[in-house]
């Protein structure tokens, strides 16, 4: 099972994960594999219409998520993606947290939006405000 976005991809191969993540101004994409029985959890964050979402791995010997200085867009063991490549990351998510705790693992679904549903949404009313704008302004001048 794999999620990508713009500046990285996930990989779950057998029982690894990999995390493959893009350097700047074309260089070669950086690697790192990690076992699945060696990870502790895994920190999530929903991507919002301007703030990208991420998928870190948590695991010992890992960069500390609690730590002021950790950046997610530095940090090795972190994929950040954008609300249009979410459902691949949920659905990675979701798989690696079943391998991780051996339980099956429920998503809330009150919290769930679709990718895109928001920002599509926000495009529709500045589409619509600007009809209406401009509407205005030609048939009442």
């Amino acid at each position: 099972m794999k999620a990508s976005s713009k500046v990285g991809s996930i990989e779950i191969v057998g029982d690894t994960v990999q995390l493959k993540r893009q350097q700047i101004l074309g260089s070669p994409a950086e690697a790192r594999i990690l076992k699945i029985d060696h990870l502790t959890g895994i920190e999530f964050k929903r991507a919002g219409v301007i703030d990208p979402g991420y998928i870190k791995m948590i695991h010992p010997g890992g960069a500390s998520n609690s730590s002021i200085l950790s950046s997610k867009y530095y940090d090795l063991d972190t994929i950040r993606f954008d609300i249009f490549d979410q459902d691949e990351f949920l659905k990675v998510r979701s798989v690696l947290m079943e391998r991780i705790t051996g339980t099956i693992f429920v998503d809330d679904e009150a919290q769930r939006v679709a990718s895109g549903q928001i920002a599509m949404a926000a495009i529709g009313i500045i589409v619509a405000a600007f009809a209406i704008w401009f509407w205005i302004t030609i048939f009442t001048s």
